[in-house]
């Protein structure tokens, strides 16, 4: 076979494959749906990572199904406020929130005023698992959760840990309670912030999610230990804490997608599928792996039932 015949032979495959690909999502989808753009609204500011999730995902969408779809950030109160504007949207699947498991797990119980709830909402699934560090400046006297607390107890028994949200207790009283060592909340304005507190040597520890990454690259940090069951890809030789003996519930945190509840149940699974095949495509994969992460799609029912055991573990810390 020429060069001439091999090529056209590849883009006609491709050309199938596409189409394939089309047809099969076609059959998941009623007649005519969707007849005008779909709008994903994110509840974070444009440039941050759910922002740059919701845009790559709108793009795999755009490009294996011809969809047109328009990004809208719609930042507020830790995406809050985009909830409460999907909650009362109409339900007819062309609005999708983009967002964090916290604004439904942990916001309507910390906020009595919410005006939504869990449960005003329809999961077509998730995008991403976010990895929650435990990280100190390069150099810490200490490298793992062991001489952490070695360290702690050296050191009037206690241990700083900077955090920009107050349910860090949650884990920070396990820990005390199982070690002795007293963990101590410093509260920040926003991660950044609490990352700062550890490089300027004011606190020994601090919580993250992936903001501290560049700088473990850079040697300027070290990853002490990670809260789940997880050990991430950016981190692999840092212990869990299903590792070290502690089965913290609610810990897991994902980036997801939410619908107003009661949408037509063929435009539901038409969606869903959709969002399935974007999140497991080569180029969301790669987009993912330059950002040391792996995309997770737990789908309609995991999200739903990971959900609901997050929201367990709020209810309870936020009803004391």
């Amino acid at each position: 076979m020429n060069i001439l015949k091999k090529t056209l032979c590849l883009s006609v495959m491709g050309t199938a494959l596409l189409a394939t690909t089309s047809m099969a999502l076609a059959a998941e989808c009623p007649d005519g749906f969707p007849s005008k753009p779909i709008n994903y609204w994110v509840g974070y500011g444009a440039g941050g990572g759910t922002d740059t999730i919701a845009r790559a995902l709108a793009t795999e969408m755009e490009s294996a199904l011809g969809w047109t779809v328009i990004v809208q950030n719609k930042p507020g109160a830790s995406s809050s406020v985009m909830m409460s504007q999907l909650a009362v949207a109409p339900a007819d699947g062309y609005t999708i929130g983009v967002t964090s498991s916290g604004s439904v797990t942990k916001f309507p119980y910390l906020n009595k005023k919410s005006p939504y709830t869990k449960d005003d909402f329809d999961y077509p699934g998730t995008a991403q698992e976010a990895v929650v560090s435990i990280v100190a400046a390069a150099d810490a006297p200490f490298n793992n959760f062991e001489e952490l607390l070695e360290y702690g107890r050296a050191h009037d028994n206690r241990i700083t840990i900077a955090a920009a949200s107050g349910s860090v207790e949650i884990f920070t009283k396990a820990f005390t309670a199982k070690t002795g060592v007293t963990f101590v909340h410093v509260p920040t304005k926003g991660s950044t912030a609490a990352l700062q507190s550890v490089l300027g040597g004011h606190v020994d520890i601090t919580l993250q999610g992936t903001g501290h990454v560049q700088h473990l690259k850079a040697g300027k940090m070290k990853q002490v230990f990670t809260i789940g069951d997880k050990r991430p890809v950016f981190a692999p030789d840092s212990k869990t804490t299903v590792e070290l003996g502690y089965d913290l519930k609610g810990t897991n945190s994902y980036v997801l997608f939410a619908m107003p509840k009661n949408i037509d149940p063929a435009v539901k699974t038409c969606i869903e599928t959709a969002l399935a095949d974007a999140t497991n495509s080569q180029g969301f994969a790669k987009l993912q792996a330059n950002f040391d992460q792996i995309p997770t799609n737990l789908g309609p029912v995991g999200t739903k039932a990971k959900l609901d055991e997050i929201a367990t573990v709020f209810k309870a810390y936020y009803a004391k």
